[in-house]
């Protein structure tokens, strides 16, 4: 996993964050569709991808976030999320 955290020059702005999850070596294909959470690599390697938003940037600490939902992140999408299949992350 790779995060990617951008802090707002005023501390009163949103902070951003990407993150990159490969899949292990060895794992099975990841038969999901192509959306917002799935890029599938020419390879066919599927890497999930997530985009998160902190109402606070300047409460934001620098380093590697393992757990945005836990942390006050809110996940930003194109388009809602089924309540049904609910994301696994």
């Amino acid at each position: 996993t790779v995060n990617y955290l951008g802090h707002p020059i005023d501390p009163s702005r949103p902070a951003w964050l990407l993150t990159i999850q490969e899949p292990e070596p060895g794992a099975l294909p990841d038969p999901a569709p192509n959306d917002d959470e799935h890029h599938r690599l020419p390879d066919g390697t599927t890497l999930h991808i997530y985009v998160w938003q902190h109402r606070y940037g300047g409460q934001v600490p620098d380093g590697f976030v393992p757990q945005p939902q836990n942390n006050g992140w809110i996940g930003v999408f194109s388009t809602p999320p089924s309540p049904v299949a609910a994301p696994k992350r």
